[in-house]
């Protein structure tokens, strides 16, 4: 069954429309024209500022995401525990430890065997605290200490 029309084969048989092996060669189209081996020209600047623009809002996510975790103060807790192994050194009493707290403005609660003080250290992304614990030992002086951050939602 033929399914194209009287004129459509004729075009199809015609000489006009039969592939010449030898302009398909040199890399013409069935008309003689246009060069099909070689692609249009086509301009990179389009795509190289894409990839800038890209890598560029790439970079401002992660400085964005990077300072949204900061704490608003600055305070950390490496910072937090240097301060008060350089300034409660074990051995210290517990009017030391109550002095440096005082020092620092931060209310400390007795634990029993320690005392207890809490900073709040919000950043953009989370609502935190820093718990600095001071432990003494059975003699009274301070026997370790222990500065954590702690995450409540985000």
């Amino acid at each position: 069954m033929n399914i194209f029309g009287a004129r459509t084969r004729r075009l199809l048989a015609g000489r006009e429309a039969r592939m010449d092996i030898a302009a398909y060669a040199r890399g013409k189209d069935l008309l003689g024209s246009n060069d099909m081996r070689t692609p249009l020209p086509t301009s990179r600047w389009p795509i190289g500022a894409l990839v800038l623009v890209c890598a560029l809002l790439a970079w401002l996510g992660y400085l964005g995401w990077y300072l949204a975790q900061r704490p608003y103060g600055g305070l950390t807790v490496p910072r937090l525990e240097a301060s008060l192994g350089q300034e409660l050194p074990k051995g210290s009493t517990r009017e030391d430890a109550l002095a440096w707290y005082k020092g620092h403005e931060i209310q400390a609660h007795d634990i029993g065997g320690g005392l207890v003080g809490v900073i709040q250290n919000d950043s953009l992304l989370e609502s935190a605290e820093i718990q600095m614990y001071v432990y003494f030992g059975p003699d009274g002086h301070v026997d370790r200490i222990s500065v954590r951050r702690i995450v409540h939602f985000l």
